[in-house]
């Protein structure tokens, strides 16, 4: 039954692996594990206060698990509870310094909370302890954007292409940012070229809130681009109409 639940999961069928979750607590009982997958997956539906729940009974069988604490940092991520998650992710770290996707969320907190050099610095640990984590080399970028740091940017961008294993989602929204990047230079051609790229991944995509939103912010950069070119003149203020929020995601737990 676990098994079952933790595939549903992975297929983001959230209410059919809640059911199996909760149904294979009955047979697995006091299963710290178990309940902190339950718990991520009732994060992810929205229900943060029974993800807190089963966290704080899954701590009372086992308070040395450290993907509880990460777990529970995500979730006070989500409810914008940014110094209380610090706090936590920092407990998972000392319980396990090795989980590259813990670092990732820190930095992640810490980039919300205005702390970039601490943000940069995480998710540069992230990455050495796992090259192929897609999430950090995302909110690596998305720090260097909000920084107008676009060498770093593109070394980034780069190394995500090139060494990461990134979804569909997190490829387009470096190369909507990359669009943005070629936008601010005045660089026409390349943002074109980035703009194709990315409307090319989000018509093979499903399409979630994400998806969605990427589309908007290529239709715009289009919009802008066609009024440009047939003004033949572009103004500074129009540099910065496009910014991107909330972009520096969580690793699941």
């Amino acid at each position: 039954i676990y098994g079952h639940a933790f595939s549903l999961h992975k297929l983001g069928l959230l209410d059919e692996a809640i059911v199996q979750y909760e149904n294979a607590n009955k047979v697995i009982n006091n299963s710290p594990e178990l309940m902190n997958h339950w718990a991520i997956a009732l994060r992810e539906k929205g229900d943060f206060e029974s993800a807190i729940n089963k966290i704080d009974q899954a701590l009372v069988i086992d308070e040395s698990l450290s993907d509880l604490y990460d777990n529970y940092g995500c979730v006070l991520y989500k409810q914008r509870k940014n110094s209380a998650a610090v706090e936590k992710f920092k407990k998972a770290i000392q319980l396990n310094g090795e989980n590259a996707g813990t670092y990732s969320n820190l930095a992640a907190t810490y980039a919300e909370l205005g702390e970039f050099l601490k943000a940069e610095e995480l998710y540069k640990k992230a990455i050495s302890l796992n090259k192929k984590l897609g999430i950090a080399y995302v909110g690596l970028c998305a720090l260097y954007r909000d920084i107008r740091n676009v060498s770093s940017f593109r070394k980034t961008l780069q190394a995500a292409l090139e060494d990461s294993i990134l979804s569909s989602e997190q490829k387009c929204e470096i190369i909507v940012n990359n669009a943005i990047f070629y936008w601010i230079e005045g660089e026409i051609e390349s943002c074109k070229c980035s703009i194709s790229e990315a409307e090319e991944i989000i018509t093979l995509c499903n399409v979630t809130d994400a998806t969605s939103n990427f589309k908007v912010y290529c239709e715009y950069l289009s919009a802008l681009i066609e009024k440009l070119e047939q003004e033949h003149s572009k103004t500074d203020h129009c540099k910065d109409m496009i910014v991107i929020g909330d972009s520096h995601s969580l690793s699941p737990a």
